[in-house]
């Protein structure tokens, strides 16, 4: 790795990664890919299997909603990352600059 620096100006801790860095940080074992695997699947399961219950307060209600969508999120944000990763393992190419 080279110089991994800290984007001062991201509210989140960006990190700053060179092209090459990136594409090394892209190449990651298939224990890992089941790892990310397990993980979609933990949250797509919960999504599925909750229902948003119907609460006459309407605060209790949104947060009903908004635990659902959490768990949405993380299954879209986890196969984000999973199909990243996996369409660097398909490209070669990449490695190799």
């Amino acid at each position: 790795m080279r110089t991994v620096t800290l984007d001062a100006g991201s509210r989140f801790c960006r990190l700053t990664l060179s092209p090459e860095d990136e594409n090394l940080a892209m190449q990651v074992s298939p224990l890992f890919l089941a790892y990310l695997q397990n993980k979609i699947e933990t949250y797509a399961s919960a999504l599925v299997e909750s229902k948003l219950p119907y609460n006459p307060d309407p605060g209790k209600q949104v947060e009903a909603i908004l635990a659902h969508e959490r768990l949405r999120n993380f299954v879209d944000a986890y196969q984000e990352l999973q199909s990243e990763l996996l369409t660097a393992l398909a490209t070669p190419e990449q490695t190799e600059r």
